[in-house]
Formats: structure tokens, C-alpha cells, sequence
């Protein structure tokens, strides 16, 4: 029996996994297909392209998807992987040059995003310039690449036809805090009031701090939070003044960077990783409700916080069996006959991941019982598969692939929980064989 706890037991698994794979692709096993492969092999629209490319014939089935919807999410099983990244880039181009999209929404520091916003309304950057502080995973070439192409196509365009980028996320703040600083520095008094306010809280809003705050003592936290809330409050005294002295469309973002930093102290101060979806959808919901009137949005995420709606997650390898609901349950609720989303996968090959504080690559691990095995039967290349006309009764509760900022281990492993597609998805975009992004 092959031990798959050791390398050369993986070695193996994974040899005897490709070469099933290509088995079945190609017809060589006389198992005929199942019922649910034959109707995914039915349903999967080729791509011929992965990267931005000027045909475009071949996305005919992705824009049937998308329709009329006004936020496009588009997810990924890792965030690491060069191809989802490509994919993604190529789809919110070809939407911003024609049909509309003007938002590019990421699962990323929404304080830190005014920074880089600023400067893709302004000027062409350096990739290095872009996205310095944020999740190491955005920092990828290939998502700078498009950041890029964005203050590209800013350059000749007036001020109500630039695309904007916003962040949605809150697990640090300590950007925040110091653009609220600045902000309210001329302001009268109110810069060294807030500072004061800030002081006790300020040295925790930055994610290498979570643990530390969460181990403070009761007072602590609740003079810290007292501190935040009174900033708020000294936003809502103040507010004609401040308004007066910038513009409501300044003060309005202003405002909301107390409330970022009013999430992140909840957060830091409970663990409670579920609040970090929930705050995800209340500022995602605040961005476009505060756009003009007919914009259009694009989402890129994790898979596993676009799944649009209450599932049941089982992780018997750390006791979670309960009822979760993702950024994405909300976010359809919210905006529902407005929204589809995308959902991401891929059979084999690498991708980046965090092996303690450094960035490696990862080799990705079959696992026979997976949805790999269904979809590897339904195309030979990259496609799209329409979710929504799956019949619940073809779909199964399989294992799927996640990998998020860490390299897979015993506490979080690759396939952590059972999914049903249809459930998640509005559409799943395969692709067999991926590699690792560029750094």
C-alpha cells in the first residue's frame, strides 16, 4: 500500500493520478463515463485563450454568463496560480473596454487601495510600485500587470470614464489610521485629538498584531475600542465642518476608513474569522452603492468567499461541522439578479503559497475522490462550464481544492471540505494544468 504521508508515497499518488487523468481524457480505460461526467463533458465551452488577447470569439459562453449583471466575481482555488490570474485579467479587460466595467474590486486592504487608486487616476507606474503593503499574493506580476493596464487606459480618458480600484478587506488598518490623521491634521484640533484617541489601538492594526491583541486583557481591548468609537463620533460632530473644509465625497471616505478600523479592532478583539466575510460584504456593498448610477463592478476573490450562498462546512480534521456563510451569501442577497460569479479549478501542477515567512512553490496534490476526477472527464483543455444548468440531482458532495496565503498542512489541508458545485458557482472556469504566479 502506498503511504501517502511520504514524499515518495506522494510521488507515486500523484503519478498514478496524471496517468488516470490522461486515461480518461483520451478514452484508453473502457469505463464509460457517468451520467454527471457526460453532462459536464456536454456543457464545457472550450477557451482558446488564457492571457488578454485580441480574438475573442472564444468567450462567447463567459459573456452569455455574465449577461446583463452589473458585479462580475471571479474567484480562484488558490493565490498562487499564474492562468487564474491570466483568465481574470483578460475577462475585466475585454468588460472595461466594452461594456462598462469602471470598478476593479479585490479582496485586498480597502485602506491601502486609496493609495493605489490615487495613483492609477494619475500616472503609469513601475510594477513595484503598486500594492507594496498588501497581501503578498497581489503582489504578483501578473496582478500588477493588470493594475498597470488600468493607469494605461486612465491616461486619455476625463475623470468620469477612468476605471477605479477599490479594496474590500479589513484586516489591517493601520494605513487607515494614518491617512485619518493626515486628513484631519489641518482640521483644528481635531488631528492631535484623534491621534490621542488612536494612540492605545494604533500599534495592533496591522495583521502580525491580530494575535497579540486577541491576548489582551478585557480593559485593554475595551479602551481600545472606546478610543476608536470616539474618532467616529468625533467624525459625526464635526461633519459640516469637515465637509466644508474638503468635499462630501472626500468626507464620505473618510468617514468609512473609521468604520475599517472599527472592523479591525472587532475582529482582532473576537477572532472570529466569519466577521471578516461579513465586513467584506458591508464595505463591497458601500462601494457600489456609492458609485453613480449604472456602474458596473468586477470582483476578484477566493472562491470560497464568492460561494453565493449558506453551506454546510464539514472539517472533521479540526471539529467544524456548521452552516457558514461566505462574503458571497451576502453579497447575493444584497444585489440578487445583478450578480454572477465564477468559481475556479485546475487537476494539477504549482502554485505560490506561504511556507512560513517566505514564498514558495507548491506542488499540487491529487486526490482521487475529488470533483478533479468528474471534471477531468468532461474536457481535454481549458474551458467554462455553465453551473446554473446543472440538475441538483448530478451533482455531488466531493472534496475540493483550497489553498489560500499558506502552504497546505495537517491543520488546513489542500482539500479541506466537501462542496456541491452548483451550490457555490454560477459558473466554474477549469484549467487541467496551471503553474505558479511570477514574482
Amino acid at each position: 500500500m502506498v503511504n501517502p504521508f511520504t514524499k515518495l508515497g506522494r510521488q507515486k499518488m500523484r503519478i498514478t493520478f496524471l496517468i488516470t487523468l490522461i486515461a480518461v481524457q483520451w478514452g484508453c480505460l473502457a469505463t464509460p463515463l457517468t451520467e454527471r461526467q457526460q453532462w459536464l463533458k456536454a456543457h464545457a465551452s472550450p477557451l482558446q485563450h488564457l492571457a488578454p488577447h485580441k480574438d475573442t470569439h472564444d468567450l462567447k459562453a463567459v459573456l452569455e454568463i455574465i449577461g446583463d449583471n452589473r458585479i462580475v466575481a471571479m474567484g480562484e482555488q488558490t493565490h498562487g496560480t499564474r492562468e487564474f490570474f491570466q483568465f481574470r485579467n483578460r475577462v475585466f479587460q475585454y468588460l472595461a473596454e466594452h461594456k462598462g466595467f469602471k470598478y476593479f474590486l479585490l479582496e485586498a486592504h480597502l485602506d491601502e487601495g486609496l493609495l493605489t487608486d490615487r495613483i492609477l487616476q494619475t500616472r503609469v507606474p513601475v510594477p513595484k510600485e503598486l500594492l507594496r503593503r498588501d497581501y503578498f499574493n497581489w503582489r504578483a506580476l501578473e496582478m500588477r500587470q493588470n493594475l498597470i493596464w488600468i493607469a494605461k487606459y486612465n491616461q486619455d480618458k476625463p475623470p468620469g470614464e477612468r476605471i477605479h480600484y477599490w479594496g474590500i478587506d479589513m484586516q489591517e488598518c493601520y494605513q487607515a489610521i494614518n491617512i485619518l490623521l493626515g486628513y484631519l491634521q489641518d482640521k483644528e484640533d481635531l488631528g492631535a485629538r484623534a491621534e490621542k484617541l488612536y494612540a492605545q489601538y494604533r500599534p495592533y492594526g496591522n495583521l502580525m498584531q491580530m494575535m497579540a491583541y486577541y491576548e489582551q486583557s478585557p480593559e485593554i481591548k475595551e479602551q481600545c475600542r472606546l478610543g476608536v468609537m470616539a474618532v467616529i463620533q468625533l467624525f459625526e460632530d464635526n461633519r459640516e465642518m469637515l465637509i466644508a473644509k474638503s468635499s462630501p465625497e472626500v468626507y464620505r471616505t473618510m468617514r468609512r476608513l473609521t468604520e475599517i478600523v472599527r472592523q479591525n479592532e472587532h475582529l482582532y478583539g473576537t477572532s472570529d474569522v466569519l466577521l471578516r466575510e461579513f465586513y467584506m460584504a458591508k464595505n463591497l456593498k458601500w462601494i457600489v452603492d456609492n458609485a453613480p448610477d449604472g456602474a458596473r463592478f468586477f470582483l476578484t476573490a477566493h472562491n470560497l468567499h464568492l460561494i453565493k450562498q449558506q453551506i454546510r462546512v464539514q472539517m472533521p480534521h479540526i471539529g467544524v461541522d456548521e452552516p457558514i456563510r461566505y462574503m458571497g451569501a451576502q453579497v447575493y442577497d444584497d444585489y440578487r439578479g445583478t450578480i454572477c460569479s465564477f468559481g475556479f479549478a485546475t487537476f494539477s501542477g504549482r502554485c505560490n503559497a506561504l511556507a512560513g515567512d517566505r514564498i514558495g512553490v507548491y506542488e499540487l496534490q491529487p486526490n482521487p475522490a475529488a470533483h478533479q476526477v468528474d471534471l477531468a472527464a468532461a474536457q481535454r483543455g481549458p474551458s467554462v462550464i455553465d453551473l446554473r444548468q446543472l440538475p441538483a440531482a448530478l451533482d455531488e458532495l466531493k472534496p475540493f481544492r483550497n489553498i489560500g496565503l499558506i502552504i497546505p498542512e495537517k491543520f488546513y489541508p489542500e482539500y479541506p471540505m466537501q462542496l456541491k458545485l452548483h451550490e457555490c458557482w454560477d459558473a466554474l472556469v477549469v484549467i487541467p494544468e496551471t503553474t505558479e504566479t511570477t514574482y
